[in-house]
């Protein structure tokens, strides 16, 4: 009797057991499960960010600061298009020593506050090692005081207030001219190739007009040239016909403008309708946008135009990048894209020749830069007044045939300059002599 109830408690037992544990296993399975899955995801999570960490790691980043909305926005995304078609030009050939470089690009809505901002970041939070960009003066020259003061290097390709690196600082470089460089080729060319007798100076008067006007102003000093005409204006208060009365007066043999196109637009049409004509047109970086020649109609043909940069100059690279520029953004690129392609290839340059990625070492292998870019040549010396700055050739366009053409300096040149006889005892001879030289320069 024993035996068999012993019997029946294990049986009982044993399915009591099998139950238990089926019922175990049922609830228990999701519990293992849900952590199982947990478990993997996580793995998967970390293993991700390790590999996204160390993906980062494996470029070199940079800050850039354009102007991507606001007054300036038009060339502030020829600046970013050219600087990214720079970028992937020098990472198809190998990077930064076999590493990526990539460009932080933010934009400053044409904003002092809002650029210096975006530096603070770049430079604190982010810690670049390099910044390039601001555009305007105003903006550069504030990227500038923050950049030394932190000791970080900073490449402006654009502002050009003189006063920017006239300050001595150490880890500011500028690439593009100042502004009192902008006519050094014009000057050369009317100087030494036009030799007039009297010039007209016609300007706005902001930043650019006057130092445009004093450049001109100066060199008149400098070659002996009458100045019939200065006429300052503030923008958007042009009196024509008090200009017009002037001029007509003067009769001079060159009329300088350093207006918007606008204005120059104006001025010409204006001379047209007294049926007034004057033997040259020459004006500042404005004239060579093609809208100007498409305005004036017959009155721009001939005008000589004073110019950092042209698509036709034969600097290595320069022809690549203005047609890829035509066939990604059927457009022409302007001087404004030429810099911002230019300051990437001299941030790469000075890259891989620093000892380390760190600012000192960065700035280090600026000061030695000296390379041919699609803008030109870019170094960075220190003389006379100015500390790290480049002091490319400046250029004169001409349009002919309704299309610009580089004329001067001579080695420089797509076509022969056209020029009427100015005044009556005078006869054009083209000048075979060199730029202007050092000491004339100085006095401009």
């Amino acid at each position: 009797m024993k035996n068999k109830t012993k019997i029946r408690f294990v049986i009982k037992n044993t399915f009591s057991n099998k139950l238990l544990s089926r019922r175990w296993r049922d609830w228990m399975q999701p519990i293992v499960l849900f952590f199982l899955c947990a478990f993997i995801f996580q793995l998967i999570f970390l293993t991700g960010t390790i590999h996204a960490q160390e993906e980062e790691e494996e470029k070199i980043e940079i800050g850039v600061v354009l102007p991507l909305s606001g007054s300036n926005s038009v060339f502030g995304h020829i600046q970013k298009n050219s600087m990214i078609m720079a970028v992937e030009k020098i990472n198809s050939e190998g990077g930064i020593d076999g590493t990526p470089l990539s460009l932080d690009i933010k934009n400053s809505g044409s904003r002092i506050r809002t650029a210096r901002t975006i530096v603070k970041s770049f430079i604190e939070n982010r810690g670049y090692p390099l910044v390039i960009g601001g555009f305007s003066s105003s903006i550069t020259a504030a990227i500038a005081a923050y950049s030394e003061r932190m000791g970080v290097p900073y490449l402006a390709m654009t502002g050009s207030a003189d006063a920017i690196t006239q300050r001595g600082y150490s880890y500011v470089f500028r690439m593009n001219p100042t502004l009192g460089m902008y006519n050094y080729g014009m000057l050369d060319f009317l100087g030494n190739v036009v030799k007039p007798e009297k010039v007209a100076i016609v300007y706005e008067e902001n930043h650019f007009g006057l130092g445009n006007s004093r450049a001109i102003a100066g060199a008149a000093r400098t070659f002996g040239w009458s100045v019939p005409v200065d006429y300052g204006y503030e923008g958007g208060n042009l009196k024509l016909e008090e200009l017009i009365d002037k001029l007509d007066e003067a009769r001079p043999d060159v009329l300088y403008l350093a207006c918007y196109i606008g204005d120059a637009v104006r001025i010409l049409k204006g001379l047209d309708d007294r049926q007034m004509s004057i033997s040259l047109v020459a004006g500042s970086a404005e004239l060579a946008r093609s809208r100007f020649l498409s305005d004036s109609g017959a009155g721009g043909e001939n005008a000589v135009v004073s110019v950092i940069w042209a698509p036709g100059l034969e600097y290595p690279g320069t022809a690549e990048y203005v047609q890829e520029f035509r066939e990604k953004f059927g457009s022409e690129p302007d001087y404004h894209g030429a810099e911002a392609y230019a300051a990437v290839q001299v941030a790469a340059d000075a890259l891989n020749r620093a000892a380390l990625l760190q600012p000192r070492s960065i700035a280090e292998a600026l000061i030695s830069t000296d390379i041919l870019t699609v803008f030109g040549p870019v170094s960075f010396p220190s003389t006379g007044e100015f500390t790290n700055q480049n002091e490319p050739p400046t250029y004169v366009i001409q349009w002919q045939n309704a299309r610009s053409v580089v004329v001067w300096p001579r080695e420089f040149a797509e076509a022969e300059y056209i020029l009427p006889t100015v005044g009556t005892e005078f006869e054009i001879q083209p000048s075979s002599s060199p730029l202007v030289g050092e000491e004339e320069e100085r006095g401009i």
